[in-house]
């Protein structure tokens, strides 16, 4: 990866430039530093780039911050908190390759249990070897989150009926004791079955 070096004053690309070896294997990425996000507004993602035939994606990816029990570099012994990915929006590009392309996509971090709070955009470039240019990249909130009624309805996914809450308390679920239908089967007559 290296930063345009013919670049204008105050204007920056970067490139990132793949053998076969890794193209094939991890490809290369760059993240961007975190930014803030609030939950529920909708976010416009655009960027223009170029790519010699390199397929191209972007990440975003929002985070929380958790408590962990892990110490520091420095070791001190209080918990701390940590950025943890709690969504992620995937954009895999499409265009004409030798040609500077413009993705633009919008949105929305949520999850069901967690706040997103900070964002990071990951570009993203994997096989065919060759290179793929950025240009340009740009996060902005286009339309706040709405206003929210009452404490957030926190569960484990949006399929699942079962509340956080639910979960974490000791009593057990109320099981249906019924026993399950079993398959009728049916035997013709001189069939041997």
């Amino acid at each position: 990866m290296e930063k345009g070096k013919n670049a204008k004053a105050g204007n920056r690309i970067i490139r990132f430039t793949m053998n076969e070896d890794v193209a094939g294997s991890t490809g290369v990425l760059y993240y961007s530093n975190f930014f803030p996000v609030e939950e529920g507004a909708t976010y416009r993602f655009q960027c223009r780039w170029r790519t010699t035939g390199s397929a191209a994606k972007v990440f975003i990816k929002c985070h929380d911050e958790l408590p962990t029990s892990f110490r520091t570099r420095a070791g001190g012994d209080s918990l701390k908190t940590e950025k943890r990915e709690v969504y992620r929006s995937q954009q895999n590009l499409q265009g004409s390759a030798g040609a500077w392309n413009v993705q633009t996509e919008d949105f929305t971090p949520q999850h069901t249990r967690f706040t997103p709070r900070w964002g990071r955009v990951m570009l993203y470039a994997y096989w065919p070897a060759g290179s793929v240019e950025w240009d340009d990249v740009v996060v902005k909130q286009v339309a706040p989150a709405p206003p929210r009624k009452g404490e957030k309805d926190r569960r484990p996914s949006t399929e699942t009926k079962v509340r956080t809450r639910e979960m974490q308390e000791d009593t057990p679920a109320t099981l249906d004791a019924t026993p399950a239908k079993q398959k009728s089967s049916t035997r013709r007559a001189g069939s041997g079955r």
